[in-house]
């Protein structure tokens, strides 16, 4: 059985095959059988899709009303012109994703610079900082269980326990959060970047896993987690240059500018295949950080 996220890829591929002419009209229609009643069953009312997705849901429609109330195995029994009638509506409503991938783009461009003038400003407020970066996820046996809904719950619990400085989130100076859905994999995750105040703290690679442990105990034991704050990780990273996590020290300028070049990860344009393609309302927020001192 797909899990949503499998679904919802499933769904863009087979909107581009047909926009971009590779799939035939045979498996057009035996992928809509698949598709539409897997769909039928994880669609939540209230549920704010990619373009992908709406489009769609516009060819879902049609069929229904080819069908007239028929089951899905009768979609073989259409005609070649009502066949050229969906490409056709693929077709039509196809410039929604440009529109959605420059908007996307853009956002993250804005998003990119606030978060570097925020981040910039966090490691100035002490003149060192302890620098955490946990990715907070769900093991594949467990993803046929997560929707956009329970994923936003989650990050809600989340991030009032953040907010409200609740056990491994005490002495916060800042930190930043990005939501998104990766491929069969990984499915949604969040990427976590949590400042201390480094005179209060100095074990990075303890809170890590206390924050990994916070978000099993939120998930109740259906999300995972992974870190790069192992000695063996950090001195890597401290070899190549490019160490940014961990301590950091205000006055050094090479550790300030790793810090900046590594939370572009958060925020990067290119990122549109790890967008969400379905959040549990079009208010729901993928992207934030803290409020500075």
């Amino acid at each position: 059985m797909l899990n949503q996220t499998q679904i919802l890829l499933a769904i863009e591929s087979f909107i581009e095959r047909i926009q971009h002419d590779q799939i035939d009209d045979g498996q057009i229609l035996r992928s809509l059988q698949e598709l539409i009643p897997a769909f039928e069953q994880q669609h939540v009312i209230g549920t704010h899709y990619g373009r992908h997705v709406d489009i769609f849901i516009i060819l879902m429609k049609q069929v229904q009303s080819y069908l007239q109330r028929q089951c899905y195995a009768e979609l073989d029994t259409l005609l070649c012109q009502q066949v050229d009638v969906l490409r056709a509506l693929v077709h039509q409503s196809y410039p929604w994703v440009g529109t959605e991938r420059c908007a996307f783009q853009m956002q993250e461009m804005r998003n990119q610079q606030s978060l570097q003038n925020y981040i910039a400003q966090v490691l100035q407020q002490k003149s060192r900082s302890l620098v955490v970066r946990v990715d907070l996820k769900y093991p594949l046996n467990c993803q046929e269980q997560i929707t956009a809904q329970l994923f936003d719950q989650h990050m809600k619990i989340l991030r009032n326990r953040i907010s409200n400085g609740d056990r491994c989130f005490a002495d916060l100076e800042g930190f930043v959060w990005a939501m998104e859905q990766g491929g069969k994999s990984t499915g949604y995750h969040c990427h976590l970047l949590l400042i201390y105040d480094g005179h209060k703290h100095q074990n990075d690679y303890g809170i890590a896993m206390a924050v990994g442990a916070c978000w099993r105990e939120i998930t109740q034991c259906l999300g995972n987690f992974s870190t790069s704050h192992e000695p063996e990780m950090k001195q890597r990273f401290e070899q190549e240059g490019t160490l940014a996590i961990g301590r950091i020290e205000r006055k050094n300028l090479q550790q300030i500018q790793n810090v900046l070049n590594y939370v572009k990860y958060f925020t990067k344009p290119e990122k549109y295949d790890q967008r969400l393609r379905a959040k549990a309302s079009s208010r729901s927020r993928t992207f934030g950080t803290g409020q500075l001192k």
